[in-house]
């Protein structure tokens, strides 16, 4: 038999308005009112009528994910850390690569609009430069007069000199390159003994067995070579961008509009430094 929002209310001990107010995302419930709210809805597998919800709401709950580029590792990481955050108040995503061609950007925007999504957020993809009529959150080196979710470049930059004792390093870009601001704060000393690995290198890198690697991206890749490594938390920038996006679909301000994050650094022995 299916589950209603009544069940879900006599389950959580309030009334159905309650349980309503609490899926939309209104912010007056209080927190202890919708953790029994999610709690019953988890233990009986009550699933919305979002149609239905739309009609009444004129949202569709859906919101549009718009990327540079599906192929690099992180994009499946982040993807788990938005969902995860969107899919307990029951919005769906859309997927949409643009490959930095123009014409796939304003096709994207177009299939976008047309699906009505509630809102787009733009992950190392430049946001278009009129203003768009809905909540935008930006991830990434693209300027933005909204909210965005960038690096800390100068806590980053303060975290590679440390490492390495003052005397600058060396930053090496591949395709899928992350951290590209670096090459903004290298050195230029052709004999600096830390390089910066960012990306799928097309390049040989000229080092000695004393010199400091830092592999920008996971772990686990950055042990097979035996270097430091620059974390890109791909997991915690989606589950930040659903945060966001949220606060901005219930027309709540953020400030500042511009959310920094400072990566960590671990050790070859996949220990925390610093």
């Amino acid at each position: 038999m299916k589950v209603t929002m009544a069940d879900v209310a006599a389950e959580a001990g309030v009334n159905k308005a309650t349980v309503s107010r609490v899926l939309k995302g209104d912010p007056r419930i209080s927190a202890a009112t919708c953790e029994k709210v999610w709690a019953a809805v988890k233990k009986l597998g009550y699933r919305p009528d979002v149609l239905a919800r739309g009609l009444s709401t004129k949202t569709t709950d859906t919101i549009g994910v718009v990327f540079k580029q599906l192929s690099p590792w992180w994009v499946g990481l982040y993807l788990c850390g938005l969902e995860r955050v969107m899919e307990r108040i029951g919005v769906e995503i859309m997927i949409k690569e643009t490959s930095s061609d123009d014409k796939k950007r304003i096709n994207a925007l177009k299939v976008l609009s047309a699906r009505r999504v509630d809102g787009l957020i733009f992950v190392y993809e430049k946001p278009p430069a009129e203003e768009l009529n809905l909540p935008v959150v930006v991830v990434g080196e693209h300027q933005f007069d909204g909210v965005s979710i960038k690096f800390d470049e100068k806590a980053i930059v303060e975290k590679i000199e440390k490492l390495s004792k003052g005397q600058g390093f060396r930053y090496y870009p591949g395709e899928g390159a992350v951290y590209s601001f670096l090459s903004k704060y290298q050195t230029q000393k052709k004999n600096a003994k830390c390089h910066v690995l960012d990306g799928r290198l097309g390049q040989k890198v000229e080092a000695s067995p004393d010199d400091v690697l830092i592999f920008c991206g996971s772990q686990e890749e950055a042990s097979i070579l035996g270097a430091w490594t620059l974390e890109f938390p791909a997991f915690h920038l989606g589950a930040l961008s659903g945060r966001l996006m949220i606060n901005r679909l219930r027309d709540k301000r953020i400030r500042p509009q511009a959310v920094l994050v400072v990566p960590q650094i671990f050790t070859p022995q996949g220990e925390l430094w610093g």
